[in-house]
């Protein structure tokens, strides 16, 4: 069973086949498909973000072994087909999540079910009559008000967003990855000089700084390039700020943030612990 979305490759997380061979070179595993189609099941990464700055990854496999699988385990997965048991449901609507995974009712197959397994909370039932009455309501006093006045707060509202009557022009979207490719040219054309780049790309210093941490990770930027970022009266004191990120056993920022009593800005933070992973390579 495949772990993991990658429309790219052909798969994801959920569909399943069978390992028929590996690799010769590389070794890795080639999975056939329900269909027939074989795909080579290469490693992909699993990251762990602090905000917009990636501070751990996992690279493996994408597969497991699909015989046993728990119904929570199976939150966001699309099967083909599927042999349920709901024999030991024991929370609201876990069958529910569990038959839902099947993309239909003949890759299906119940063996065991329960009184729980399809049952609704109470409280959500409770709240989802509160919510259709109350829409209810909110649509009689819609028609009861009369279209002037309906007009009047229209207008008071898009006056109040900020809008000019203006169609917006439709922006066109970036590809993925180049925001990180425009700050490392910006990066390179000024110095190194961040303040000056988030100044340009009308962003915050502390993007750029997560921008540079993800740079620095794909070895797009070199240490001594993230040096040139760290102003003098900060280096001075890194080393403390990196002792405390030793002392607390964390990679977040806001216990080191609370740790110093606010004496220094995210920003800095940021950066110190930039440092701290470029001096530990």
């Amino acid at each position: 069973m495949f772990t993991k979305n990658n429309y790219e490759r052909g798969f994801i997380n959920g569909m399943l086949g069978e390992v028929v061979s590996f690799e010769e070179n590389d070794g890795w595993p080639i999975v056939r498909l329900i269909n027939d189609e074989e795909l080579t099941a290469y490693p992909d990464e699993w990251l762990v973000s602090d905000g917009s700055n990636t501070i751990a990854r996992i690279s493996q496999v994408p597969l497991r072994l699909a015989w046993a699988m728990t119904v929570h385990k199976s939150q966001g997965m699309t099967l083909e087909s599927a042999i349920v048991d709901l024999t030991s449901a024991f929370a609201y609507g876990q069958g529910y999540v569990a038959l839902s995974r099947v993309k239909s009712f003949a890759g299906l197959k119940i063996v065991g079910l329960n009184k729980r397994a399809l049952e609704i909370d109470p409280t959500v039932k409770l709240q989802d009559q509160f919510f259709k009455q109350l829409s209810k309501n909110i649509e009689a006093d819609m028609v009861a008000i009369r279209k002037i006045d309906l007009a009047i707060m229209t207008q008071k509202f898009v006056d109040s967003c900020g809008a000019t009557g203006k169609p917006k022009e439709k922006k066109v979207k970036k590809a993925k990855g180049s925001t990180y490719e425009t700050t490392l040219l910006l990066l390179k054309e000024n110095d190194f000089s961040v303040a000056k780049v988030a100044e340009i790309r009308n962003i915050t210093i502390g993007t750029v700084f997560g921008h540079v941490e993800e740079l620095y990770i794909k070895e797009k930027i070199s240490a001594d390039e993230v040096m040139k970022m760290v102003p003098e009266e900060l280096l001075r004191l890194v080393p403390k700020i990196i002792a405390a990120f030793k002392e607390l056993n964390t990679e977040s920022l806001s216990p080191i943030y609370n740790y110093f009593n606010g004496q220094f800005s995210y920003d800095d933070l940021r950066l110190a612990r930039l440092v701290k992973q470029v001096s530990r390579n």
